[in-house]
């Protein structure tokens, strides 16, 4: 995918940021105002906290809008050692581990550790989540139906491996790899290696794809 970054660059971090991809969900916002405010010019100061508290904020942006490099000598960002697909009650998939999101011709639209795919079906920026959710008045618990039914089982042999999510035109999330499936309020959880999730917003059996796109 094309993306277009701003970098925003201190004496010891550099903040990138991707336009594109934020949602306002408000980590940063919320936890470090002093570095991330939205209401000034530039709206990130790098140089406002220590290195280790921007990037502990950062690693905290569900979308994979903003990232970090450190020029300090401190850890850099890591590849988690799962994969962990989160429900948003009323919004999109939040995926976080060694995630792979793959365009319909099978070459690799994006790779990274945090992304927010759209299942409300109404994003104009696809597969992505573009807040679109909100506009439509998207109504969805975030709760795990009949799982059993739609997910093949997690393997030993499958842990450690990274995720690979397929994409189509007018289609489902078809995803490969060992994962984590959470409810919006974590109360069910759920590990498969396999599995198609709903996209379109239809799905009486969502998260989980029934073919209602196919009506």
């Amino acid at each position: 995918m094309e993306d277009r970054i701003k970098d925003y660059t201190g004496k010891e971090i550099v903040v990138h940021f991707s336009p594109q991809r934020c949602t306002h969900v408000g980590e940063c916002t919320a936890r470090l105002a002093r570095v991330f405010d939205t209401s000034r010019r530039p709206w990130v100061k790098p140089d406002a906290a220590s290195a280790q508290e921007i990037a502990e904020v950062v690693l905290r942006c569900p979308t994979g809008a903003l990232h970090f490099t450190r020029l300090d000598g401190g850890e850099p960002e890591s590849v988690p050692d799962h994969n962990e697909i989160v429900l948003a009650a009323d919004g999109p998939l939040y995926l976080s581990g060694d995630i792979e999101l793959i365009a319909p011709d099978g070459s690799t639209y994006l790779k990274d550790t945090r992304i927010a795919l759209c299942r409300c079906g109404a994003s104009k920026c696809k597969p992505l989540c573009d807040e679109s959710h909100t506009a439509i008045q998207f109504s969805e618990e975030g709760k795990l139906c009949d799982p059993e039914i739609f997910l093949v089982p997690l393997s030993t042999a499958s842990s450690g491996q990274g995720l690979k999510v397929r994409f189509y035109p007018n289609d489902s999330y078809l995803i490969e790899g060992p994962f984590t499936l959470r409810s919006a309020d974590g109360s069910q959880v759920e590990r498969g290696e396999s599995g198609s999730l709903c996209r379109c917003g239809k799905s009486s059996a969502k998260p989980f794809c029934d073919g209602s796109h196919l009506h």
